[in-house]
């Protein structure tokens, strides 16, 4: 699950970056996008594991996926796939 917030463009960008890099390490994986309205404007990924449990893999500003910011946005996917295929690893 992908919680994202609506922001001026509605979000659309950032949970299309973040599913891209998900279908990178988890090509079959079932992605469903959850879209908020509040502030300050976050993304959240989380895991739903085959034990119903929970896993935050990614927490943070979504300003830090926006285009226009190239050196947060590298940061922010390099640390999202860090944590995916550290999850690769024990699935």
């Amino acid at each position: 699950v992908v919680h994202y917030c609506h922001n001026c463009d509605g979000g659309t960008q950032e949970f299309l970056t973040v599913a891209r890099i998900i279908r990178e390490v988890f090509p079959k994986a079932q992605i469903l996008g959850r879209r908020k309205k509040a502030f300050p404007i976050e993304v959240t990924v989380m895991a739903h594991l085959e034990s119903s449990r929970e896993v935050i893999m990614y927490h943070g500003q979504q300003q830090s996926l926006f285009r226009k910011y190239p050196g947060r946005r590298d940061g922010s996917i390099k640390q999202l796939k860090a944590s995916l295929l550290q999850l690769s690893e024990v699935c």
